[in-house]
This record gives C-alpha cells, sequence and structure tokens, in this order.
C-alpha cells in the first residue's frame, strides 16, 4: 500500500458578520449531523476550551462510518482545524477560516488535505478528479450549513447567539 494526499479546497459565503458564524460553526452540537444533511450520531468531547474530539457515525447508505476527529480552535483568528484519528483516513487535515468581508458578511475558506491508501500511486489525473469529488461532497456539507445557519439567524429571531440554544 502507498499513501498519498489528496489537497482541496472551496469557499461558503455568508450573508452574516465572520464572529458569528465563526461562533455557530464551532458550536459542536450532538444533533449536528442532520444539519450536514446526513443521518447519525455525534459525540462532543471536550478537553479545554480550545481542543474537542468529535466522534461522527455516519451512514452514507453502505452502512455507518465513524470518524473521529480532533478540533483545535482558534478563536481569535476566526480559524479552527480537524485532524483526523480513526483509522479511515487518518491523518489527514482539514482548515476551516472565516474572513469578513465588510460589516455584514463573510465567507468560509476550506482547505483539506486528505490522506488516502492504495496499492500503487494514482496518476496525477486520478488525483484530480478525487480533489474535485471531496471538494464538491465537502462543499454540499456547507451548503446545507448554510441553510441552517439563515435559519437560526432569521430577522425573527436573535442573531449572533450560537445557535439560539444554550450549551
Amino acid at each position: 500500500m502507498v499513501r498519498y494526499t489528496v489537497h482541496y479546497k472551496f469557499a461558503q459565503h455568508f450573508p452574516f458578520p465572520a464572529r458569528d458564524i465563526y461562533d455557530w460553526s464551532t458550536d459542536y452540537r450532538e444533533d449536528d449531523i442532520p444539519l450536514m444533511g446526513n443521518k447519525g450520531t455525534r459525540q462532543v468531547e471536550k478537553l479545554d476550551d480550545a481542543t474537542l474530539i468529535l466522534t461522527d457515525t455516519v451512514d452514507y447508505g453502505s452502512g455507518p462510518t465513524t470518524k473521529v476527529r480532533l478540533v483545535r480552535l482558534f478563536p481569535e483568528q476566526l480559524l479552527w482545524t480537524n485532524t483526523r484519528l480513526s483509522e479511515a483516513g487518518k491523518h489527514s487535515q482539514f482548515v476551516y477560516q472565516l474572513v469578513p468581508e465588510g460589516k455584514n458578511a463573510s465567507r468560509l475558506e476550506f482547505y483539506g488535505a486528505q490522506a488516502e491508501e492504495a496499492l500503487k500511486k494514482p496518476s496525477p489525473a486520478k488525483v484530480a478528479s478525487r480533489s474535485k469529488q471531496l471538494a464538491k461532497e465537502d462543499a454540499q456539507i456547507w451548503v446545507n450549513l448554510a441553510k441552517a445557519i439563515r435559519k437560526d439567524f432569521a430577522p425573527s429571531r436573535s442573531r449572533g447567539t450560537s445557535r439560539n440554544r444554550a450549551r
């Protein structure tokens, strides 16, 4: 087996301030998986104010898959990282950073480094194809999350509170 890394990225825009989106996005809850458009469960273990372990069990249609992630929060930079600890994709790392776009808008910049294994190293074309596939899949998760964010930040609700739910 050979190991290789697939790099990919995407951006997601929001009509809300970066700080509000950061607070919402890093307010990890056990009911997050359905907001992403998936069926499954999440366990959240808070190690300290800036470090969490997430254990997600998701059914993608072929039976449940469990992914364990180490999440590090950097609130001053509106940035967080997600490092895969479980076997599938072990050592993959993902970086999320929110960038203000004026007073009431922002964008998420996502950078992924997905660790994969194969019997032989894939061609550059296959790696590029996999990169596009991963970017499309992960961007769709954020499209789904953006819908939940818009709903939670609707004018009839209190804007800026972390999913309007106490933690």
